[in-house]
């Protein structure tokens, strides 16, 4: 089956069922993408592209759906919870280039070019806001926003929340790695 939006995320977890120390998340439309294909793009990060002797302990779940009502449509979500600390030191900076690696053979395996839209400062909020209430149990709109900034050589903007319990969640969003709609989220603090 091809996909023909996707919604991939990969998160980096000291376990099974535990929030994320990190979730990267890459929205993308218009793709034509083959399920099998993502899988085995995912499947490069769990070694760091060969650069670890075996996988690091994973988990990849992937759902799809097929619509034909009146126009015909098909959606993949494919999330890969990775160990953080099977990764040890090489897992910040070797899932960056991991996610950059992802994306260009996504980017090599799709019918046509990503759009190129740069986000303005409410588009890339929301995203943020959105994929911190996908992977934690926080509400988006919950949020309180307390500081952004805005990388003006990349067009990446940057954003601090803190939510009712407590908790600090940040996020990035922008054309992260060559993926305009690419987020990074993650928690800073327990209350």
């Amino acid at each position: 089956m091809e996909v023909l939006s996707a919604r991939i995320a990969v998160r980096l977890t000291s376990g099974p069922h535990r929030p994320p120390r990190e979730a990267w998340t890459l929205s993308l439309v218009e793709i034509g993408v083959p399920v099998e294909g993502i899988k085995e793009d995912l499947a490069t990060l769990t070694t760091l592209d060969g650069e670890l002797d075996f996988p690091a302990s994973n988990s990849l779940s992937v759902q799809t759906s097929e619509t034909n009502w009146g126009a015909s449509g098909s959606f993949g979500e494919f999330i890969l919870e990775l160990s953080s600390d099977a990764l040890g030191g090489a897992g910040g900076m070797g899932i960056g280039a991991g996610i950059g690696l992802l994306i260009s053979k996504v980017k090599g395996r799709t019918q046509s070019a990503f759009p190129s839209q740069p986000l303005d400062r409410a588009q890339a909020a929301e995203l943020v806001r959105t994929h911190i209430a996908l992977h934690y149990t926080e509400v988006g709109e919950d949020l309180i926003e307390i500081a952004s900034s805005l990388a003006l050589d990349t067009g990446v903007h940057e954003f601090t929340f803190k939510s009712p319990s407590g908790r600090e969640y940040g996020g990035t969003a922008g054309e992260i790695s060559g993926a305009p709609t690419c987020t990074r989220v993650w928690y800073r603090a327990e209350p």
